[in-house]
């Protein structure tokens, strides 16, 4: 699964739960497109609007150092009663207070409308199709089996079951001019945060699709790498990452060393940043990793890492997202007679 539903604050207010984080080339050359997805499942399983006591931020690392040089932070207001919510964009170079207001105010403007930017660029937020793709309820089976009985066994993603499929989540997405970011690489991530009685708590962090879920597996762990920062990363989480890999490979006989291979895959995702070069074909696959686009099979990539061998769950993009702004597929009916979406088997 992506990043839903993957710590007990989160399953608490699908508002603040990040699901996904996407980077890629805008269709109009020399833009760039960031999107991130809150509430999983949103209409059935979590609300449809943003949550006012929150912060949305998209962070942005143009030096190398795993440290935020610029942040595109949203706020919301409460929604109406037809459920539109007024928000305001702000950039803010540097380290951010999150009590405090800080920044440029780059846009005001409302839910489910394009708002032009003042330096340039639009925004869009509201309701869309859930993009992410997966067999969810084989992944959650993998895991037990791996994590209870130490068991591999990837014959569970035969039946290619998308759970996420007509499933609606909340988006925000942020085209900017590749001018803001030079010709250096970046780093992003995401995160979401709540302030009450003049405290902050960052509740949700997003960089590599399915980290948490197949590569954290410790719940302390998860919980540590959603309320922490990229530059901690390394320190933090290198030898857990390690040695779920290790693991996973000794079980499956993928590699004479599972260690040095457990290593290799923990420095590729960490920092836990996505990386992009602005202007370029984005890509999140085989042959490297350059962003994100929405329809990457994320999922398969994640599996074979892990394992050190191809495997798929052997579902594909459902194609409904978009060719033009903002890209999220239109939302889907909630008529859709959906089973309930076990939470342990979401994205990760």
């Amino acid at each position: 699964m992506s990043h839903h539903v993957d710590t007990a604050t989160a399953r608490k207010d699908g508002r603040v739960n990040l699901c996904d984080l996407y980077v890629f080339e805008s269709a109009e050359r020399g833009n760039t497109i960031f999107i991130l997805t809150v509430n999983p499942d949103a209409g059935r399983s979590s609300p449809t609007t943003f949550h006012p006591e929150a912060r949305y931020a998209f962070k942005i690392d143009i030096s190398g150092d795993a440290t935020e040089d610029i942040t595109y932070q949203l706020n919301f207001t409460e929604p109406t009663a037809d459920g539109l919510q007024r928000f305001q964009l702000r950039r803010i170079e540097g380290p951010v207070v999150e009590t405090e207001t800080q920044g440029v105010l780059l846009a005001e403007g409302h839910t489910n409308t394009t708002t032009p930017l003042a330096e340039g660029g639009r925004v869009w937020t509201g309701l869309a199709g859930d993009p992410f793709f997966a067999d969810g309820a084989a992944l959650n089976q993998f895991v037990k089996t791996l994590s209870t009985q130490n068991t591999f066994d990837a014959s569970v993603f035969e039946k290619g079951n998308n759970i996420f499929a007509k499933r609606n989540v909340s988006g925000i997405v942020l085209e900017l001019p590749n001018t803001v970011f030079g010709e250096a690489a970046i780093g992003v991530w995401a995160t979401t945060v709540v302030l009450a009685h003049g405290v902050s708590a960052q509740i949700s962090r997003w960089s590599a699709p399915l980290l948490t879920h197949l590569f954290l597996l410790n719940p302390e762990d998860k919980d540590a790498f959603n309320s922490g920062h990229p530059s901690d990363d390394k320190d933090r989480f290198g030898s857990a990452i390690a040695s779920t890999v290790a693991k996973v490979t000794s079980l499956a006989s993928t590699t004479a060393n599972p260690e040095a291979y457990g290593e290799r895959v923990a420095n590729l995702f960490l920092p836990g940043m996505l990386y992009y070069h602005p202007g370029t074909v984005a890509s999140y696959g085989f042959a490297g990793q350059n962003g994100r686009p929405l329809t990457d099979d994320a999922m398969d990539l994640s599996l074979s890492l892990l394992a050190n061998q191809p495997l798929s769950d052997h579902v594909s993009p459902s194609g409904d997202t978009q060719e033009h702004f903002p890209f999220l597929p239109p939302p889907y009916a909630l008529t859709e007679n959906l089973p309930p979406l076990n939470p342990e088997a979401r994205k990760g």
